[in-house]
């Protein structure tokens, strides 16, 4: 899956275990973008490296973005793999609507909340950043807790492929033929930032 994709280029352990949460910090969306972000990270990779070790990493934050895919974590004999959700922010790293700016993992611990929340939705979550997305890919964090926004909130539903999670009708996505990519999309492939 793109999300296993996306943590193997980090590094990450795929063994599915809930991560403990780290220390809380008031940083913003926007702050990261500029300390961090894709354009950080592809002008001046060791300073983005440097300021994500510094400030960010293994630090809890909460925000706010839109929840692009979910994909289930995959479970054979006593190997268990994270589930993944995709996320965009506001404002958005990528000029494309399926690349996500973060990818959170999450363990069964959290299925009854992401059965809640279905693609296009607009989410709050509390999560630890772990890795900082290489190349201009998206950071990888770990979720704590996740909240779906109202109605009012929500965001319009992109277009193209979604994952598929069986826990829930509203994660489930509502319709058939929403469970694979968008042909013509690939995994890891870095868009342009987003102007």
């Amino acid at each position: 899956s793109r999300g296993t994709f996306y943590a193997r280029s980090t590094g990450l352990s795929f063994e599915a275990h809930e991560i403990p949460k780290g220390k809380p910090t008031n940083k913003t969306w926007d702050q990261f973008r500029q300390d961090c972000g894709s354009r950080s990270s592809l002008g001046h990779p060791v300073k983005a490296s440097l300021n994500f070790d510094r400030q960010y990493r293994h630090k809890s934050v909460n925000w706010t973005g839109s929840l692009i895919q979910v994909q289930e974590g995959v479970d054979i004999v006593l190997w268990h793999s994270p589930s993944f959700l995709l996320i965009r922010m506001d404002p958005p790293q990528f000029r494309f609507r399926d690349q996500p700016d973060i990818v959170l993992m999450f363990t069964s611990n959290h299925d009854s909340e992401v059965a809640e929340v279905a693609p296009g939705d607009k989410v709050r979550f509390e999560a630890t950043l772990l890795a900082l997305g290489g190349r201009g890919g998206p950071t990888m964090m770990a979720l704590s807790t996740l909240e779906r926004l109202g109605p009012g909130e929500s965001t319009p539903e992109p277009p193209g492929g979604w994952g598929r999670f069986g826990l829930g009708s509203r994660a489930n996505g509502g319709e058939a033929g929403k469970g694979a990519p968008q042909e013509g999309s690939a995994a890891g492939v870095v868009d342009e930032p987003a102007g």
